[in-house]
């Protein structure tokens, strides 16, 4: 059973409707009704990463505020704000670095996404700048964001070729930081850690232009971008209200029927993770859907089983939820069931199985690769352990 929404959630939902019409402000009314508990609603707006759509929202709706919560969702929106500009104006430069260099590359997601969902770069909370290439590309890709600057954390970054072969091979992303700027790109080589979601879909998929500030940004085409938005969102277990935020708000804009999306993102390999995500979207931030489409979403008992466990991930109330175990054992099970068939849930089970981290700390030649397998446990026992002392050790040593 679903527990209900809490007033704040509910009024925060309601902000993050999107286009900015009447129906949004009529429910955000509604929504402020009931006495809020605006310390809540601000944890909320933290937790789910969407100060500015909830800064917009209150001030359309005419919401009175607190002074002090108002200050404060002024001031972050603000911040928001000038960290997208900031953002915009690397992700273009480094696109054209990327050019310049004669290697391939998308932008995913970030100011790209704001534009073609929002209309403007500010109203989405961007958290890093996701670049997506090809994995032959990958060490190249890598001196070329090292030579500016950007650095992987060491326990990550590759240290050698060896490791930077075997990350390309078993890993889809790098996140490095630039250390002045504070700005992080995540460099992808795959967009999915199953390759049988989402087969073939790439840096060489579909494109469109994306005009940001005085200049165009390469990103997936609009049904593609649609379906990866779905795997993106299922695969975190819908856990942060920015993710479905930005997927209603790319269906309004887009004007496209929804019907059709869902089947092309099938073609594409995106499993049940449209079904998902449209589901939720017309839940909980009331996208508009045909009736027979809404039934045959809710024909497949798979799909509200999973939109089920989305919804108890979005309610969870701590402040990282990819860090929280209820969070991630959610998020993990669901994993299993994003596709249809025995082959893609092995595949599932392999990745779950096998660790990088392992192959990484314990180089092994390949005929003895099967022992990954058998030191999985124990070493995943190891780490978390340490993991576990480390945070005990100083608060015991301040006693």
């Amino acid at each position: 059973m679903i527990p209900p929404f809490s007033r704040e959630f509910a009024l925060l939902a309601a902000c993050c409707r999107w286009p900015a019409a009447q129906e949004r402000v009529a429910a955000i009314r509604a929504a402020a009704e009931p006495p809020i508990d605006w310390p809540a609603f601000e944890h909320l707006v933290r937790r789910h990463r969407v100060t500015v759509l909830a800064r917009d929202g209150l001030g359309r709706a005419g919401i009175a505020v607190p002074p002090d919560t108002e200050a404060r969702l002024v001031h972050s929106a603000k911040v928001q704000a000038h960290r997208a500009l900031a953002m915009a104006a690397e992700t273009l430069r480094l696109q054209r670095r990327f050019d310049a260099a004669g290697l391939p590359v998308l932008v995913v997601k970030g100011v790209t996404l704001a534009v073609l969902a929002y209309g403007e770069i500010a109203m989405k909370q961007a958290w890093d700048i996701d670049l997506l290439t090809t994995p032959d590309c990958v060490a190249a890709a890598l001196d070329l964001l090292r030579a500016d600057g950007y650095r992987g954390a060491p326990d990550q970054a590759p240290r050698n070729a060896r490791e930077r072969d075997l990350m390309t091979a078993l890993h889809m992303e790098l996140e490095l930081t630039h250390p002045a700027s504070g700005i992080t790109v995540e460099l992808h080589w795959r967009l999915t850690a199953n390759p049988l979601l989402l087969p073939g879909l790439g840096a060489a998929s579909p494109f469109q232009t994306v005009a940001i500030g005085g200049g165009a940004v390469r990103t997936l085409a609009d049904g593609p971008l649609f379906a990866y938005l779905c795997v993106h969102g299922a695969r975190h277990g819908w856990s942060r209200l920015k993710w479905l935020a930005d997927l209603n708000a790319l269906l309004s804009r887009l004007g496209v029927d929804a019907a059709s999306l869902r089947a092309e993102a099938r073609t594409l390999g995106a499993g049940r993770t449209a079904d998902i995500g449209l589901i939720l979207s017309h839940d909980i931030l009331g996208t508009p859907l045909p009736r027979d489409l809404i039934a045959a979403l809710r024909a497949d008992r798979a799909v509200g089983l999973l939109a089920n466990s989305a919804v108890r991930c979005l309610l969870h109330d701590g402040a990282e939820p990819g860090r929280a175990f209820p969070v991630m054992a959610r998020s993990m099970l669901s994993h299993f069931f994003l596709k249809e068939g025995a082959a893609y849930a092995f595949r599932e089970m392999s990745l779950k199985w096998a660790s990088p981290s392992d192959r990484r700390a314990l180089p092994l030649p390949p005929r003895f690769s099967f022992l990954y397998h058998i030191i999985r446990i124990p070493s995943w026992c190891l780490r978390h352990g340490w993991r576990q002392v480390r945070r005990v050790l100083p608060s015991r040593r301040g006693r």
